[in-house]
């Protein structure tokens, strides 16, 4: 004759961990083991094709700072495991049950929304897309960027835009050429719904002059947060400027420092 289980079992995810909970039938019955350090579930992805599912979950690293990723469903496996790895990466501290109960909790806990994997930044169908935020969406749909967009980001936000104004933007009144720059970074992401190709433009002159101060000031509009703010170099393959273009698309792109690259490179990557 069978008997009724009388503990019943579920997970919770707070400030402190994730844990896994036994309750038994009687006011205070409880054992609580702790899995493993913050980690939400945000949302089931998969691309436009319906294909590369996984999910999209945030972990609480121990500097308290929140680092978001994408776990691909193929890296949550018991024989594959690099879903550890990645949540490792990014910060996740496991509790003293290891890693069953984890995967555990990955498989079983519902999560709450659908999203859309995408494998670039800027503008994707009605929605534009920055690494750490997204305008507009897909008819409620959540929108997530690959992790590989989220690295070595150029859109950085550095003081407040009252601060820019009086730190850079009144001193570009009545300097052509700074008030070119800025009107260029504001204007490329609005290329795309006037359905315009974009174009470039080429600062040139003798050495200190100013054409890296004038690079500086177009690309603190978008970002900074380092001495060389948001600027690239052309020192560089043309494959390798490529992908920097990728990463910059619908955006502005800022190239210093020509006369370091062979002239085969800058007229292949121009063209």
């Amino acid at each position: 004759m069978f008997t009724q289980n009388p503990w019943h079992s579920f997970y919770t995810c707070t400030e402190d961990g994730v844990f896994f909970v036994l309750r038994g039938p009687a006011l205070g019955m409880e054992r609580r083991v702790k899995v493993c350090s913050p980690l939400y579930l945000i949302a089931k992805i998969r691309n436009s094709y319906g294909q590369g599912w996984g999910l999209y979950v945030a972990v609480i690293a121990p500097d308290r700072q929140i680092h978001a990723c994408n776990l691909p469903a193929r890296s949550m496996t018991k024989s594959s495991g690099d879903y550890l790895k990645i949540l490792l990466d990014h910060g996740l501290e496991l509790g003293d049950s290891g890693n069953g109960l984890l995967y555990d909790y990955l498989k079983v806990m519902p999560v709450p929304r659908l999203a859309q994997i995408v494998n670039r930044l800027g503008w994707y169908k009605s929605a534009y897309v920055m690494p750490d935020a997204v305008y507009g969406d897909l008819n409620g749909e959540m929108i997530v960027p690959q992790d590989e967009l989220l690295h070595g980001s150029p859109f950085q936000q550095e003081g407040s835009l009252q601060e820019w104004q009086v730190n850079v933007g009144r001193f570009c009144v009545g300097n052509s050429r700074l008030i070119l720059g800025v009107c260029a970074a504001l204007a490329t992401p609005l290329l795309h719904l006037l359905n315009m190709e974009g174009g470039g433009f080429h600062y040139f002159g003798l050495s200190s002059i100013g054409k890296t101060t004038l690079l500086l000031v177009a690309g603190s509009t978008c970002g900074g947060g380092s001495p060389r703010g948001y600027l690239r170099q052309w020192r560089a393959t043309d494959n390798a400027l490529e992908i920097i273009a990728a990463i910059f698309n619908d955006s502005l792109l800022c190239l210093d420092e020509i006369g370091q690259a062979s002239a085969r490179v800058v007229s292949e990557v121009a063209y």
